[in-house]
């Protein structure tokens, strides 16, 4: 006789584990641009980096909240170390990657002036270049310093506005020329918000989880060996469009016959730091039509212009998909 089995076939019993964990791919490793200069922090290392959580739902129908690894992790010590009031010190392992030749570097002259574009935690490698200057600075008082300046963008002033006290600090002191900054979630006004057109300042670590989709807030640490100290901003709602579209006045345009002589008269550099997929290309545009109006050029001839700034080192940029 036979038999007829219906229904579903039985669950397959679970894998090993050595076999699950072989068929895993590894662990990409993390790359943090470094917001600090050994010059001013010789045992402190301080980067600044995004806080991923997202939901699933799974097979039962249950939603689950899940965290970004590496963030999440560092995020916790952190927490850890605040909360014991310092007496709790996680250390972390860390290793230096080997240069490409492509990394941000100053101008090896102080006399060199750098104009600096670095939305959100883009903002953490022109850190590194200020108190690079400063330090510069201080060891030779009668060097002749060009001119600094940084254009900042997020939602919020406040929790959003990643190393606020000291930019402004810097600004005062004169380490900084001039702080340029877009707050596009303060003020209905977009002038009362900052200036900028058709530059998006596209913060993607602030999202709302949705659907499922990815919810971040930003955090702000200080290494020393161990943590030393975390900052969190507010969550607050992706934005979907343009951060901040200006159609009247912008930081870019405003600035951009400053931008031009900087750069054609003075050897300025140019540095762009920050989200990849919209923001980087959206300041190069930028620039072209700066470029192009500013030394009456078409649009090619601009970019050709911006193509070999970068050919010689004078524009750079340390973008990033995620």
């Amino acid at each position: 006789s036979c038999r007829v089995m219906t229904g579903p076939p039985p669950p397959a019993p679970p894998p090993p584990l050595p076999v699950l964990l072989d068929a895993l791919p590894p662990l990409a490793e993390r790359y943090y641009s470094v917001a600090s200069s050994p010059l001013e922090h010789p045992t402190t290392l301080r980067i600044a980096f995004t806080l991923v959580s997202f939901s699933t739902v799974g097979a039962d129908g249950r939603r689950r909240r899940r965290e970004g690894l590496c963030s999440s992790h560092l995020a916790r010590l952190g927490e850890d170390f605040i909360a014991s009031g310092g007496w709790v010190k996680p250390r972390v392992r860390l290793y230096r990657r080997r240069p490409t030749g492509n990394e941000l570097r100053l101008p090896r002259s102080l006399a060199s002036p750098v104009i600096m574009v670095g939305p959100g935690t883009g903002v953490a490698p022109f850190m590194a270049f200020l108190q690079e200057r400063r330090a510069l600075r201080k060891q030779s008082p009668d060097a002749q310093v060009g001119e600094a300046r940084l254009f900042f963008g997020c939602q919020h002033r406040v929790g959003d506005f990643l190393f606020d006290r000291e930019l402004q600090a810097m600004e005062q002191e004169g380490t900084l020329t001039e702080l340029h900054t877009a707050f596009s979630r303060d003020a209905a006004d977009s002038a009362a918000a900052g200036e900028w057109r058709s530059v998006r300042i596209n913060v993607n670590y602030v999202q709302v989880s949705a659907q499922g989709q990815p919810r971040r807030t930003r955090r702000a640490l200080v290494l020393k060996g161990e943590i030393r100290a975390v900052a969190t901003g507010p969550l607050g709602d992706r934005l979907t469009a343009p951060c901040l579209t200006r159609t009247r006045q912008d930081l870019f345009h405003r600035s951009a016959s400053k931008i031009v002589d900087l750069v054609q008269k003075h050897g300025a550099h140019i540095y762009v730091c920050g989200d990849g997929r919209s923001m980087a290309a959206d300041v190069h545009k930028e620039l072209v039509a700066i470029f192009a109006a500013e030394l009456r050029a078409g649009p090619e001839e601009a970019a050709g212009l911006l193509a070999r700034l970068a050919e010689e080192g004078r524009y750079a940029r340390e973008i990033w998909f995620g």
